[in-house]
């Protein structure tokens, strides 16, 4: 046997997207002042070729319901989640999450898009 000194990486036992925003939403509202709300919504991002259905958490100011800003939470096929912020006038970024502390990704982001 041939050794190639490759290692293979071990899947996460990370809980699927749509089992996890419950969580997240809890924790999103907890850590926002009153002056924001937040909630999942769907949305669609145009492509050129196809128009891909999305779910993000959306933050908007509580008194105008405007706009603040997207928080998207990816999850690839070995189980780690991706977080994808983008505000308005301010561009747009992503990281790693860590899903089993999910706390402190998502205050950087709120901190981001709240400030």
């Amino acid at each position: 046997m041939i050794e190639t000194g490759y290692i293979k990486p071990q899947k996460q036992n990370s809980p699927e997207l749509a089992d996890f925003e419950p969580k997240l939403l809890e924790i999103a509202r907890g850590l926002l002042s009153d002056e924001f709300v937040a909630d999942f919504e769907s949305g669609k991002r145009q492509c050129d070729t196809d128009t891909e259905g999305y779910r993000a958490l959306v933050v908007r100011y509580k008194k105008t319901n405007e706009y603040c800003c997207m928080i998207r939470f990816f999850r690839d096929n070995m189980g780690k989640y991706t977080i994808y912020h983008a505000k308005p006038l301010c561009g747009e970024s992503d990281w790693e999450m860590d899903w089993q502390n999910p706390t402190e990704d998502l205050k950087y982001a709120l901190g981001s898009c709240a400030a």
